[in-house]
């Protein structure tokens, strides 16, 4: 077994109370390809995830059992938008504190000596 982490898709389905479609058949199949990408079933959320590769243009069939889905051509962006990470702002700050943190250390050491070696 590997496990690789890879930049995933993630479409999320809901109803029009924005209730997740949870646990339907669906399935995902490039645009002009024969057979479907990927099929299964919505997850809890609702959610549809998959690894496009360089693929870009989709096709997005929903089956319910009512007999009601949904049935939707989308198109990928060229490169993925990056997700920032929660807290990398502290991480900035707490570094920019830790510099200046440094500096009043070696001041105060520096003057801690001139105050000792006077006469």
């Amino acid at each position: 077994m590997d496990i690789v982490r890879q930049e995933a898709q993630v479409i999320s389905i809901h109803h029009e109370d924005e209730t997740p479609l949870a646990g339907v058949d669906y399935e995902l199949t490039m645009v002009g390809a024969d057979r479907p990408y990927q099929s299964g079933r919505t997850d809890t959320g609702g959610r549809v995830v998959f690894l496009p590769g360089t693929a870009r243009q989709w096709r997005l069939r929903v089956f319910t059992e009512d007999g009601h889905g949904l049935d939707r051509h989308f198109e990928l962006e060229s490169e993925p938008v990056p997700q920032g990470q929660a807290g990398q702002g502290l991480a900035d700050i707490s570094k920019l504190v830790l510099g200046v943190g440094i500096l009043l250390s070696g001041f105060g050491i520096a003057i801690l000596f001139v105050g000792r070696n006077k006469p």
